[in-house]
């Protein structure tokens, strides 16, 4: 159930759906000046500056106020995703305190479809129907055991030299790469596929 702070996000969310991301850098206007348009998240940003309700941030939520994380994905016109989710990353050097973090970020997450080509310039794509979902304590404990699991796997094999760059499971993908510095980093994912099938099973219509 959700809240009166989140439905009130989503009502606010309602008054940009189906507009041009080049309407809402127009709404929110010079509040776009330190938002890094390369950066992954930038429509992310976008959204959380036009949300615009002053709540003080923490380093692992979106909105602090209520746990609340912002996730945009891309989606054509025929409602396919075109991307699995990033959920998060970070340096990898405990993936214990990693998936600590990551449990916390996802109980409760507003996702905003954003719709267009895969090629499709970014101001030139649809903000699509938001809606958030809340993942039990069921979901979260399923989640870990899934991760946990992986994570021994990843431990025994992580100084071999056929170590992959890619692990799947059934709902996530994690991603490791070096960046500039040489450091490994880890990104995680949900799968396109997941987060699909629980759009069709709960009906949410964009």
């Amino acid at each position: 159930m959700l809240n009166l702070l989140e439905k009130y996000i989503l009502n606010f969310l309602d008054n940009i759906y189906g507009l041009y991301i080049y309407d809402l850098i127009n709404n929110i206007g010079n509040k776009i000046n330190n938002i890094d348009r390369l950066n992954k998240g930038y429509i992310g940003n976008l959204i959380e500056k036009y949300i615009n309700l002053n709540i003080s941030r923490k380093d692992i939520c979106d909105i602090s106020l209520i746990n609340l994380e912002i996730k945009t994905f891309g989606m054509d016109y025929n409602k396919n995703l075109l991307n699995d989710i990033s959920l998060i990353s970070f340096k990898y050097l405990n993936l214990f305190i990693i998936l600590e973090k990551l449990f916390y970020k996802i109980k409760n997450i507003l996702f905003i479809p954003i719709i267009g080509n895969k090629y499709s310039c970014i101001e030139n794509k649809i903000i699509g129907k938001a809606f958030i979902l809340k993942f039990s304590k069921y979901n979260i404990l399923s989640f870990k055991n899934e991760l946990y699991n992986l994570n021994n796997f990843i431990k025994n094999n992580y100084n071999n030299k056929y170590f992959i760059n890619n692990f799947y499971t059934k709902r996530f993908r994690l991603q490791f790469f070096l960046n500039k510095n040489k450091e490994i980093f880890l990104n995680i994912f949900f799968r396109k596929k997941f987060i699909l099938n629980i759009i069709n099973k709960n009906n949410i219509i964009f």
